[in-house]
């Protein structure tokens, strides 16, 4: 097992608040982000990427082409009332996420999410509503 192998595996054994530290090194920011496998899997493509260098742009179009045709297939997954464009900000434990509203989906982190409940659990670590953790309906609680 080489060493870029060995660190990786070794991911799994830091808690999620040194995972935010070595997040930092790696993307240059904070996170908040509290879902460990979310935090150990991009650290370890980010990893492999600077050691052995990123996708080419061939492979990039490549990916970007079967995305298009996948979405092409598939019926609209931003089914909210939200324009496309639209940027939706949130405001959880002190830090502020923002995601952008796609024609089919959601871009968070630089990622594409079919769906705001995803991204709310890859932010909290619970399975919560989407819509509703980011204020865009209201709970059906009474208060």
């Amino acid at each position: 097992m080489n060493k870029i192998s060995k660190y990786i595996a070794n991911l799994e054994s830091y808690s999620v608040k040194e995972l935010q530290g070595i997040w930092f090194e790696y993307f240059n920011k904070k996170t908040r982000v509290i879902n460990k496998e979310y935090l150990i899997k991009n650290i370890a493509y980010k990893v492999q990427e600077k050691e052995y260098g990123g996708l080419s742009i061939r492979t990039q179009n490549i990916l970007t082409k079967a995305l298009r045709e996948k979405n092409k297939e598939t019926s609209s997954t931003n089914n909210s009332k939200i324009k496309p464009g639209t940027e939706i900000c949130k405001t959880y434990k002190g830090c502020e996420f923002k995601i952008l509203v796609l024609e089919k989906g959601y871009q968070f982190n630089g990622f594409i999410y079919n769906s705001l409940t995803k991204i709310a659990h890859l932010i909290t670590g619970q399975k919560m509503s989407g819509p509703l953790f980011f204020g865009l309906k209201e709970s059906k609680c009474k208060k």
